[in-house]
């Protein structure tokens, strides 16, 4: 493995984010705040590290080696993570360096799980950075990395490594040939949706700033609000609506959207993922609404179908929005709540989780071994819409569902070590693994992880960087043959 390309694309990736903090650093000259200093550092520091990587690394680079790709991407969050994580020390946003990082890496992986107690005592530019971080790491920093590559000198070889490895998921859509117009495709949707929603829920009376960081929170699936009761701020079934809309849409494949824009509206309907992802949604929202009326003390049926949708959109598309504290609800709908958090969004989406096409591809795998138990003789491919399913996709789905019980696994054992309650420890991975946020008792969605100690923090933290970048990409850098190997 060649250091001097590892560390150019890092020092690259570096440039690119100084650049990038100017927006928060524009927010704080336009509401005149007290961060404006600390953005400006943070510009500096970020640039000259950025550049003192690319001087150090200076010499042609060629094609990036499978190898490097694995340790760039890895790097550029755990990067991307400790430099955004300086506006908040240098603001006095936080005092502990874990919990700067914590808040930083929460946001670029779109985890939405804050360690930040009094949300709307901080500046505007802190506020708009919190919500930006997410924005950028919805789609993945990487890939508007890939997707700017010209403007920051950098040359085409290694971005299809750096994709693949930055989009792990059963199949890392290509919506274009060349992966840098593909990259740019999904930000010009990305944002064009992130604008249509702003627009909307300023029509429905929500302030500017409010409408863009919730937009943000929104679209990157993050759930960062720039209040401190989330989306029941605003006390508006028609501001609820409009979250939930973009909410269910920010969890779908993004590719489909290319192909509606593309006028094949009809394949793109009937996609098997979107359909079992709606219908998970539909049903679960349904099954909840029930046991709120039934049991949950609601006297409308109006309140209880938008407070269980608002919450099972927020969950399984790892969004995490409060609208209504569901830690409060009846256990039947907050196992629906949990379950959710656990399936996640579809592929290809801004969500996390396990992933909606894995659970298509397991229950195939599982009903065929239950076939070939009495037709043992009998060839039976796995097909999902009239094409049949690449033994290796059906691999990745087994292993990564191993892997994830796993890491869950070991994960609660160690909060549990530091005496934190079954049901915190439990929920508090499963909503950082999936990249979810709030999950219940302590860490539940009027709560956040600010009591937590700070070896509880690092786990965390690892949880939400193995879940972003779906287990393969940070895993496969712990096997000590990775690093003997070539």
């Amino acid at each position: 493995m060649r250091a001097s390309v590892v560390v150019r694309y890092l020092g690259s990736l570096l440039l690119l984010l100084s650049g990038l903090m100017l927006a928060p650093l524009a927010v704080s000259l336009l509401y005149q705040g007290p961060d404006r200093l600390p953005f400006m550092i943070s510009i500096v520091v970020t640039a000259a590290a950025g550049a003192a990587m690319r001087f150090w690394s200076r010499k042609p680079m060629g094609l990036m080696w499978r190898k490097e790709s694995f340790v760039v991407v890895a790097l550029a969050w755990l990067l991307a993570s400790a430099f955004g994580a300086l506006p908040y020390l240098l603001a006095g946003s936080f005092a502990n360096p874990i919990d700067a990082y914590f808040e930083a890496m929460s946001g670029f992986t779109t985890t939405g799980a804050s360690v930040m107690t009094n949300i709307e005592s901080n500046p505007h530019g802190i506020l708009f950075w919190r919500g930006f971080t997410q924005w950028l790491g919805g789609m993945g920093i990487i890939t508007l990395f890939i997707a700017l590559v010209p403007l920051v000198g950098m040359g085409s070889g290694g971005t299809t490594a750096l994709y693949e490895d930055e989009v792990p998921a059963p199949q890392a859509d290509r919506v274009t040939p060349r992966i840098r117009d593909t990259a740019k495709a999904l930000w010009g949707i990305y944002l064009g949706m992130t604008v249509a929603e702003i627009a909307l829920l300023m029509l429905a009376g929500m302030p500017a700033f409010d409408a863009i960081t919730n937009s943000f929170g929104t679209m990157a699936t993050g759930g960062y609000s720039p209040r401190n009761a989330s989306i029941s701020y605003y006390n508006s079934p028609l501001i609820d609506w409009v979250v939930i809309t973009f909410m269910a849409a920010a969890g779908v494949n993004f590719g489909l959207y290319y192909l509606m824009r593309r006028g094949k509206m009809g394949k793109a309907l009937a996609d098997t993922e979107l359909r079992v992802y709606l219908a998970i949604l539909l049903g679960c929202s349904l099954l909840a609404t029930t046991d709120l009326m039934l049991n949950g003390g609601y006297q409308l049926v109006s309140d209880a179908l938008r407070h269980s949708v608002f919450a099972i959109v927020a969950q399984q598309t790892t969004t995490g929005f409060l609208l209504a504290d569901y830690d409060l609800w009846p256990w039947f709908s907050k196992l629906l709540i949990l379950l959710v958090m656990l399936i996640g969004a579809s592929s290809g989406s801004t969500g996390g989780g396990f992933k909606v096409i894995r659970l298509i591809i397991l229950a195939k795998y599982a009903y065929r071994h239950l076939y070939s138990v009495f037709h043992p003789r009998v060839v039976l491919p796995l097909k999902m819409g009239g094409r049949v399913i690449p033994d290796s996709i059906v691999k990745e789905s087994v292993g990564f569902f191993i892997l994830f019980q796993v890491v869950l696994l070991l994960s609660v054992v160690a909060l549990a070590a530091m005496d934190i309650d079954l049901i915190t420890a439990l929920s508090g991975v499963v909503a950082t693994l999936s990249n979810v946020g709030p999950g219940f008792h302590l860490v539940g969605p009027t709560l956040n992880y600010a009591w937590a100690p700070d070896l509880a923090k690092l786990v965390l933290i690892f949880d939400m960087l193995v879940g972003r970048l779906e287990l393969w990409t940070v895993l496969i850098l712990l096997r000590p043959a990775f690093w003997r190997e070539g």
